[in-house]
């Protein structure tokens, strides 16, 4: 055989030998399916979570469900699934969205702050004079994120963080600033607060929802220990859009309303109070407009003013 016909023969080999890897990689390397025992999980109820990531030092908020991570290289298989409350939880489809800065920015013109003041309040309740959220703590998921940034009250402490909730606040770390990077105990010593709003609930909605209720009450009873003077309000959850509720078996209105009943039922109306915000965000259905969201979860940011303006004028002054 002559030196052309080996050089022929040599790549016609090379030639195979790729393509033999190439399919022996697909069929058994990258199709290759977790091994079962990575695979299973907990079948922990489907939990709304909500994230955040930061892009060029702009804070995006997402609401996306609980889901199990695969990571596939040639030379294993690994599976991380994230933490939620006590394990984890595998869905079997997951959503992600984002509010970014541009369509904060580009939100249409149509806030209610006016229409604040006019919403049903107690007979007590009257406008915050000057310093009255001084010595107020807020304490919240995303949405709590959001007032802390766009309709902050000067003097006030913030205990916020995306997919924050009962179950896991002595485990989380504020976002908020002021107190970010400190636990739930620490702020809560700080200081004797005389006031603490609370919005929390959407992102358990999939679990138990009687170790839940009692995780909520837990939480309050915890608060009047720390700051025995202090008057509680109890946010009701925001509502979703039609989009959003349409698509998703946990975080809907239903669900929402339902926890929202019960969070209305700890209100006595002297020492706790339940605030409910909806109306200035709803349509005439009851859904949050989707001309005030991007993601059907979160309003956009000029319509926190008119949460703001809700609480000033929603106060219990002692």
């Amino acid at each position: 055989m002559d030196k052309k016909s080996k050089q022929i023969l040599k790549s016609v080999c090379a030639i195979i030998l790729c393509i033999a890897f190439l399919w022996t990689g697909k069929k058994f390397i990258w199709n290759q399916e977790p091994a079962k025992n990575q695979m299973q999980a907990p079948q922990t109820p489907p939990i709304a979570e909500i994230t955040s990531t930061t892009v060029s030092q702009t804070t995006l908020y997402s609401l996306t469900e609980t889901t199990t991570t695969t990571s596939l290289s040639v030379s294993d298989v690994t599976t991380t699934v994230s933490d939620a409350v006590t394990s984890t939880s595998v869905l079997t489809s997951a959503t992600s969205t984002t509010v970014s800065e541009a369509s904060q920015t580009n939100a249409p013109e149509d806030s209610s702050v006016s229409d604040a003041r006019n919403l049903p309040k107690t007979p007590d309740m009257t406008d915050a004079p000057e310093g009255y959220f001084d010595d107020a703590l807020f304490i919240g998921d995303s949405r709590m994120m959001g007032l802390s940034l766009w309709g902050r009250f000067d003097g006030a402490t913030y205990f916020a963080s995306t997919g924050l909730d009962t179950y896991k606040i002595d485990k989380s770390k504020s976002e908020a600033k002021g107190t970010k990077g400190q636990n739930f105990k620490t702020v809560l010593a700080a200081k004797q607060y005389k006031k603490v709003y609370i919005m929390l609930g959407i992102n358990e909605l999939g679990y138990d929802r009687n170790r839940t209720k009692q995780n909520y009450m837990d939480l309050i009873t915890r608060i009047k220990g720390a700051c025995p003077d202090a008057i509680i309000y109890i946010h009701g959850n925001l509502h979703v859009s039609h989009k959003r509720a349409d698509k998703d078996s946990i975080v809907n209105n239903v669900q929402i309303n339902e926890y929202n009943s019960f969070l209305a039922s700890l209100a006595d109306n002297v020492t706790t109070y339940y605030l409910d915000v909806n109306p200035l965000f709803d349509d005439t259905d009851g859904y949050l407009k989707g001309s005030y969201t991007n993601d059907g979860v979160h309003p956009y940011s000029k319509h926190y003013a008119a949460w703001k303006e809700y609480l000033a004028t929603h106060a219990v002054v002692r």
